[in-house]
């Protein structure tokens, strides 16, 4: 009787937890909020230890921590993986304590990556018989095995929580997609704006510059000449910003031929070894894709690169590193979001990291964080890369360094 009492009270306390759970999801759209909201469920539920939720990055077409190449990129499965396969054919969840026998069906780096995460349960994120993510669950803090009741249970909270994160997905591409577009049309003005100041300054500063060069053959004194001297340079700095402008204002378009990628790469990451070497960061390349040839104007891209890996460098104080990789989306052609082919460089460093409330004005022309520096650079690149019907995606965090991922179709549009 007292058994039969216990159980109805544990029901009545997942209802109440699944109903509860139902209705926060109705109210939370940040993918990052719901996800630490499901995984406190979870823990809730079952009392894990730790809860991981890898998520398809629709960019590099991997599974990901959190969907964030940057938590750590050696942790990711790929849409071909066995793991992947095992999920999407069976339609159920993974019991690795019940079942240990199917990790020789995975291959050995999925199943070194369970090992050293600890997994003993693995959910499938399903949206539309679409895999769109995974939940990994370590053993319970008391070592005891998992319910049927809590299987149950962790069951249903993630099947719904698999829509909620779908939707917030859809919803974080829209706002991003009108970030663009609000970008694009701030470019647009902003060149403009820029074409006319830099009209209107260049021609009297050519004018200042003449008249202190006549000048400065009356002049003897040593102390008076440096100081002319030093006008001259600040006029030609002033020249310099005015060169910038006119490039963002009034760029050339792209000369589309035939390139390596790969080749454009290392010649960048050679121009910026000394530098790097100078202030002991590793610049470490990975090409992790097949593709390597497309149609871009390479004197374009390499500036573009050398922008990135430059401001990559400035951003590491003392000693560390700048990963710099090739990815592609050809695992996901037979999936309906991959719309074209398209190819990615993903440079991602461990420097000091962007505050969130500035992340959206570094393409912003001038706006810059350094004592030195137009702040032009990443306008230029993006404009780039935006006439190559490419784009630019960066992320974030201080203390963590930040990640940046150039997209570019394969045949330009």
């Amino acid at each position: 009787m007292q058994f039969k009492k216990n159980r109805q009270l544990i029901q009545q306390t997942y209802k109440e937890a699944l109903t509860e759970f139902n209705r926060s999801l109705k109210l939370i759209v940040d993918i990052d909020l719901l996800k630490d909201y499901t995984s406190s469920k979870i823990k809730q539920v079952v009392d894990v230890e730790q809860v991981y939720f890898f998520l398809l990055n629709n960019e590099l077409n991997r599974f990901f921590i959190n969907g964030d190449p940057q938590f750590d990129r050696e942790l990711y499965f790929t849409l071909n993986d066995r793991l992947i396969f095992w999920l999407s054919s069976n339609e159920t969840y993974l019991n690795l304590i019940k079942h240990p026998d199917i990790t020789s069906f995975l291959s050995e780096r999925e199943n070194k990556i369970l090992e050293k995460l600890k997994i003993k349960f693995i959910y499938p994120l399903r949206v539309m018989n679409q895999t769109r993510g995974m939940v990994f669950l370590t053993d319970k803090l008391k070592g005891s095995r998992f319910k049927n009741e809590e299987i149950d249970l962790l069951s249903t909270l993630i099947d719904q929580a698999s829509f909620a994160m779908e939707n917030a997905s859809l919803y974080q591409q829209q706002v991003d997609r009108l970030k663009r577009m609000y970008q694009a049309d701030r470019m647009s003005i902003m060149g403009q704006l820029a074409a006319g100041a830099a009209h209107e300054i260049r021609n009297p500063l050519t004018s200042i510059r003449s008249t202190i060069q006549f000048l400065k053959r009356d002049i003897t004194d040593p102390e008076e000449g440096q100081l002319v001297d030093n006008l001259i340079g600040e006029v030609d700095r002033i020249n310099e910003i005015i060169q910038g402008l006119l490039s963002f204002s009034r760029p050339n378009l792209p000369q589309i031929e035939t390139i390596d990628l790969d080749s454009i790469i290392q010649q960048t990451i050679q121009l910026i070894s000394n530098t790097a070497n100078k202030k002991d960061i590793e610049l470490i390349y990975n090409k992790n894709t097949e593709l390597s040839l497309i149609e871009a104007d390479p004197g374009q891209l390499k500036q573009v690169f050398l922008n990135i890996l430059i401001n990559s460098i400035q951003a590491i104080n003392n000693k560390g590193e700048v990963n710099i990789s090739i990815e592609d989306n050809e695992s996901t052609r037979s999936i309906s979001h991959a719309i074209k082919e398209e190819i990615y460089i993903v440079i991602s460093d461990s420097g000091t990291g962007i505050d969130s409330d500035n992340i959206d004005k570094i393409f912003d022309p001038f706006y810059t964080t350094k004592s030195e520096g137009t702040g032009l650079g990443l306008s230029i690149s993006y404009g780039i890369i935006n006439r190559h019907g490419g784009d630019i995606k960066i992320k974030s965090k201080i203390g963590e360094g930040t990640t940046v991922i150039i997209s570019l179709p394969i045949t330009p549009k």
